[in-house]
């Protein structure tokens, strides 16, 4: 069956705005915003140059320009409400409020062979295949020396990543 662009076109305004109104019924961190005003979507699509885009069964954002903009400045900027968007799409988040905050209980990085004690760091190993995926038992951080001259050659033990946040549903989302 063929529809014409202007149904198309449509058919997507009407989905984002399902996705508009429930977005402005949740912070970025998941609770409910009661009062609090969030950015409408339209303006987070036209801030960063997103686009509607059915992919895999799921409608979702997808910005088009981010391999681009990756090569062009070596990262980009994708706001929270905009990623919490996308991610929700392939999954739940139920528990993202504590996977936020699971960041601020990282521990110090103790294998800078500068000195530095600039880096926190959890670190946990997943091994992903057909049958899905699962949590390897904790192990050290490793990268050769030829692949980071200053930091590796040497096993970094980094306290692991939660058990209950590593099996959640926002990680297993992500």
């Amino acid at each position: 069956r063929s529809t014409s662009a202007s149904e198309g076109f449509e058919r997507i305004t009407r989905k984002l705005f399902f996705l508009e109104k429930e977005l402005k019924t949740f912070s970025p961190l998941g609770g409910a915003c009661g009062t609090a005003r969030s950015e409408p979507l339209r303006d987070v699509i036209a801030r960063h140059g997103l686009a509607a885009r059915k992919a895999l069964g799921q409608h979702f954002l997808l910005d088009l320009n981010l391999a681009a903009r990756i090569a062009a400045a070596g990262f980009a900027f994708i706001d929270a409400a905009t990623m919490r968007a996308a991610l929700g799409a392939f999954g739940p988040l139920a528990d993202w409020r504590e996977f936020a905050a699971s960041w601020n209980d990282l521990g110090l990085d103790t294998f800078m062979a500068d000195g530095g004690r600039y880096r926190k760091r959890r670190h946990a190993a997943f091994a992903a295949d057909a049958a899905g995926i699962r949590r390897k038992p904790h192990q050290p951080h490793y990268q050769s020396r030829d692949y980071n001259p200053l930091n590796g050659g040497v096993q970094r033990w980094f306290p692991p990543v939660d058990a209950t946040l590593g099996a959640g549903p926002s990680l297993s989302t992500i």
